[in-house]
């Protein structure tokens, strides 16, 4: 189902709609009217060929990057990059807790 709203971005100043297909042919840039965001496509899923939204005001290099970053061939890597920032944050929580359990027990045995 084709979206009115969506317009097909074919040429652009640093030429990233053409290069987007050399990361894989199967990647369009699109224009989202509505909300005034581009997005990334990729015609070979089935339905909704929706990526990801850009989040830059303009293509440049960083869409590029981007697309390499989170492309699903490197899902493993961003699973394990997420998996390791999760890691990271629990610790810091955990030792938050043990600081704060430390000062309570403090307090409480030198009343």
């Amino acid at each position: 189902m084709k979206k009115k709203y969506l317009k097909q971005v074919t040429r652009d100043l640093y030429d990233i709609s053409r290069r987007i297909r050399e990361i894989d042919r199967f990647y369009r840039i699109m224009f989202d009217c509505r909300s005034e965001r581009f997005e990334v496509h990729n015609l070979r899923q089935a339905g909704n060929t929706y990526c990801l939204t850009v989040p830059f005001d303009r293509l440049d290099e960083r869409t590029l990057t981007l697309v390499r970053k989170t492309r699903v061939a490197r899902a493993e890597d961003v699973f394990k990059d997420i998996e390791k920032h999760n890691h990271v944050v629990e610790k810091s929580l955990q030792d938050d807790v043990r600081k704060k359990a430390e000062t309570m027990v403090e307090e409480i045995l030198c009343k």
